[in-house]
């Protein structure tokens, strides 16, 4: 695990491996032929902020408002949802700032913790990873933009005052006209900021590690910066051209901390909390919190004040504290709720979604996105399979699972068995009449019996030349797709002894697969989602496959899921997109939507779409091919000045719109007054936008 966490922070930190895939929301949202229907908009938990008797959490694109009372214990009040990630947050009297995904800065009014208002959401050309403010100044680290400084005295019009380039600062604190920064590579860092306009950097410590987590200790001048694998720093700040280093303090993966004198609170990504005396720098308590349930969470953010300390985790979930006595905390309380959602599946009844962090949330198919059930299993789900009622689960490094769906018989998830490994991983499985095969990674192809479903038994295994990420059956013949490309074509007609019958390459690592069979015609296509390298198309009829055509995607091609002739494609950070794959040879896009999230899996309900969206949960959507004919009636407001037109189409004020052609197929995404229109054939057309659509024709030039 810890393996792990240095491969995420030193790609989140210091470039990309190839499956990162951190939301980027485009601005404006392109779509064309999805709708959507409903969000459950919870994520990880990124920010935690405790003042007074109040406690606000950021839980995905979600600000969750609650009151703690007497025994500690949270009622939750309101929420407001915003159109993208919420990452960080600050307090300034009626005001909460809001750090939102790649949009901006999102000023909320709290006056009312019953009914807090969205008052407005600023552009500050990137993603900003820590806040401070001071009267109606705001400071923003904005990673490698380095830090910005607003004037919010006209919260409708923020102004940039000034800016500071050349680093890549995460969080921040502030004494007097001086700005305390976390430098990933550097370390710590102090920014004089006594003119707005102006801020320089004025003194730097290098330190171990990468750095993120920041509080300092007005009353001593020391800054205690957290350095993921460079453990807890106490640094002397009194000295502000010569800062001195006092203490290093052994908490590994250090991930943030705050001071409520005199101790300072730690928590770190091996799901720890450390309570330290700020005087001594002697840790006065650690506690794992896994003795106290909370398992897997990875702790991104604590607040403490007076005897509360409120925890958030990037996995999901939030906790309170009572720390009254620092040396033996006690959890008051605290839900696993959100996280990052990898896998989705449906059946008659059941939405299912797979979370990382070993958990399980199931949403009724009807009415409003609401969880209805959870439940935490023993590792992250890697793939689902619905067969009538029952839900099997590639269970990471847990093994092999499956869970009876809530029925007739019982409203509750129930566990029929789980079949464990010694050091075997499974990413995937494909299920049969009385066998699971599994995707196994470096372990290969385990086919498991379940004709015996209370005692499944390993009947087999077969060791190929690669990992083997995912599996699909058909028939007698398994199809393993590999780490780094390629197909193994398998003869599982006994399971008991699998065959290997040849290799086909591919282009790219094979995540996901699907087959389009046609016996009538006797012709058989093979999808291939392949991460980084877009989908391919191949006809397998014969042994020697041929490659009919590709489709290359923006991002990762995490999953595909084919219906009819159409095939919907979760693209990580680009969102969803369908494809018309009547003509494999030359596939054409019917529609795309940026979800805002990492959408990673898919699901189909007829025309409605839900894509399990990474960090932003979980999103319904109705798939409205050839949409041109669902639009809505013109608004007379927005007019087409140029109809028919030879070149330039030109409307009367400006617009955000797609282009249809006749058929309604989208050929073009118009913003602005004016759209070059001179590539297109001559023809009718559709210029669909919010709330209007305009038929205008193109005449031969």
């Amino acid at each position: 695990m810890i393996g792990f966490l240095l491969w995420v922070f030193s790609a989140w930190g210091a470039g990309s491996p190839d499956f990162t895939d951190m939301p980027v929301r485009r601005s404006p949202l392109y779509s064309s032929n999805f709708q959507i229907l409903d969000r459950w908009p919870y994520g990880p938990g990124f920010s935690v902020l405790v003042n007074t008797d109040t406690i606000f959490y950021a839980n995905g694109a979600v600000l969750q408002i609650g009151e703690i009372n007497v025994q500690s214990e949270v009622s939750w009040l309101s929420e407001v949802v915003f159109s993208g990630l919420a990452y960080t947050m600050v307090r300034s009297g009626d005001r909460l700032y809001v750090a939102v995904d790649d949009q901006g800065i999102s000023i909320v009014d709290i006056s009312s913790l019953d009914s807090p208002k969205e008052i407005y959401l600023f552009q500050t050309s990137g993603r900003v990873f820590g806040l401070t403010v001071r009267g109606d100044t705001l400071y923003a680290t904005m990673g490698e933009e380095g830090l910005r400084i607003y004037d919010c005295s006209d919260p409708y019009c923020p102004q940039l005052l000034g800016s500071l380039f050349g680093f890549n600062l995460r969080s921040l604190e502030m004494d007097a006209n001086l700005v305390y920064a976390t430098d990933v590579s550097i370390g710590l860092m102090m920014i004089d900021v006594s003119d707005p306009s102006s801020p320089d950097s004025v003194s730097s410590l290098s330190l171990t590690g990468q750095h993120y987590g920041l509080a300092l200790d007005t009353l001593r001048k020391e800054a205690w910066v957290c350095s993921f694998d460079g453990w807890l720093n106490v640094v002397d700040v009194s000295d502000t051209s010569d800062f001195e280093l006092v203490s290093t303090l052994p908490v590994f993966a250090a991930w943030a901390v705050d001071i409520e004198y005199p101790y300072a609170y730690a928590v770190s990504w091996n799901d720890s909390m450390y309570v330290f005396d700020v005087e001594s720098h002697d840790a006065v308590s650690v506690m794992s919190l896994d003795t106290l349930g909370i398992t897997g969470v990875w702790p991104y953010s604590i607040s403490v004040e007076d005897n509360l300390a409120a925890v958030s985790g990037y996995l999901g979930g939030w906790w309170v504290f009572d720390c009254e006595d620092p040396a033996n905390p006690e959890v008051t309380d605290g839900r696993l709720h959100g996280g990052i959602s990898q896998e989705v599946s449906v059946n008659e009844d059941w939405i299912v979604l797979g979370l990382q962090a070993g958990k399980i949330e199931l949403f009724s198919k009807v009415g409003h996105l609401e969880s209805e059930a959870s439940l935490n299993i023993l590792d992250w789900p890697q793939d689902f399979i619905i067969q009538n009622d029952n839900l099997f689960v590639a269970e990471s490094w847990a093994g092999f699972s499956c869970y009876r769906l809530p029925g007739q018989d019982s409203d509750t998830i129930e566990l029929i068995f789980r079949k464990g490994f010694t050091r075997i991983y499974v990413n995937a499985l494909a299920i049969g009449d009385s066998c699971a095969y599994l995707a196994c990674r470096d372990s290969g192809i385990v086919v498991v019996d379940m004709s015996n479903p209370m005692l499944p038994q390993e009947v087999s295994r077969l060791n190929l030349d690669a990992r083997v990420i995912s599996v699909l059956l058909a028939g007698n013949v398994l199809y393993a797709g590999l780490d780094g490309g390629g197909v193994w074509e398998i003869d599982v007609t006994n399971p008991a002894e699998p065959v290997t019958v040849r290799l086909h390459p591919s282009s790219g690592t094979v995540l996901d697969m699907s087959l389009q069979d046609d016996m009538n015609q006797q012709d058989g296509l093979l999808f291939l989602a392949q991460a980084n390298e877009g989908v391919a198309i191949y006809d397998i009829t014969d042994v020697n496959w041929q490659f009919l055509s590709a489709i290359s995607t923006e991002n990762v091609a995490f999953a595909l899921e084919l219906q009819d002739e159409v095939l919907f494609l979760a693209e990580g950070s680009a969102g969803v997109s369908a494809y018309d794959v009547s003509s494999p040879n030359l596939p054409s896009e019917l529609g795309r939507l940026n979800t805002g999230g990492s959408a990673r899996d898919v699901a189909l309900i007829g025309d409605t779409v839900m894509v399990a969206d990474g960090y932003d949960g979980l999103m319904k959507l109705r798939f409205g091919n050839q949409g041109v004919e669902e639009i809505e009636l013109p608004s007379p407001s927005v007019k087409a000045l140029s109809n028919p037109f030879a070149r330039e189409l030109r409307f009367n004020q400006p617009i955000d719109a797609n282009l249809y052609n006749a058929c309604g197929r989208i050929e073009a995404h118009i913003t602005g007054e004016v759209f070059d229109g001179s590539h297109l054939l001559s023809g009718v057309y559709f210029v669909k936008g919010h709330r209007f659509c305009l038929k205008v024709v193109k005449a031969g030039i």
